[in-house]
């Protein structure tokens, strides 16, 4: 297995397989009024139950907290998680296939807490065999309407936190959508490596 990280984009490699999850920073965020705890922008990691037993290899070994793995549900693509890492990113991961069979493919996708606040966490998967896909973690602040209104999105998750999923396919078009915060800012979807 290789990992390979980078400030702002975290890449990994199972199998035979190389996978890009990416967000992006704003020198403005280092203003913010708000929190940049990990704790206060990733509430699904508190408040969901910890199934440890559920969770893939390739997971645990990807360099992200074990003991903050949560499960966020299935989606028509495949099985997602949240986590954070020991440096204190906010991460997103996705599996496409079954662990137990020749064929699967599995991702994470970082961010530091600053990037997060502003874009969220993504990660894309794209391997022979699947469909790509594209996953988001919103901030806990985000109101799903705005994304829900586009019929290619499919929401796991609204409360604690936003995860919706997508095909990559999608992807640059969800970009391009402002979803409104209450303080009156947006936040826009990070950029994704699509090959």
């Amino acid at each position: 297995m290789k990992i390979k990280r980078s400030i702002g984009i975290a890449t990994f490699a199972f199998g035979s397989l190389a996978i890009v999850g990416s967000a992006v920073a704003s020198p403005s965020l280092q203003e913010t009024q708000h929190s940049l705890e990990v704790a206060d922008l990733t509430p699904a990691i508190t408040q969901l139950a910890a199934d440890q037993a559920t969770v893939p290899d390739w997971l645990v070994e990807s360099g992200v907290d074990p003991e903050s793995i949560r499960n966020v549900g299935t989606s028509e693509f495949g099985e997602h998680w949240i986590a954070s890492d020991p440096d204190g990113n906010i991460c997103i991961a996705t599996q496409l296939g079954e662990e137990s069979q020749d064929n699967w493919i599995g991702s994470v996708g970082c961010t530091s807490p600053m990037a997060f606040y502003e874009h969220g966490a993504a990660v894309s998967l794209n391997g022979e065999g699947f469909d790509g896909t594209a996953a988001y973690m919103l901030p806990p602040d985000i109101d799903s309407s705005t994304l829900t209104s586009s019929k290619d999105v499919q929401i796991l998750a609204d409360t604690p936190q936003v995860i919706a999923v997508s095909s990559i396919d999608q992807s640059a078009a969800l970009r391009d959508i402002e979803i409104p915060r209450a303080d009156g800012t947006a936040v826009q979807l990070p950029e994704l490596d699509t090959e």
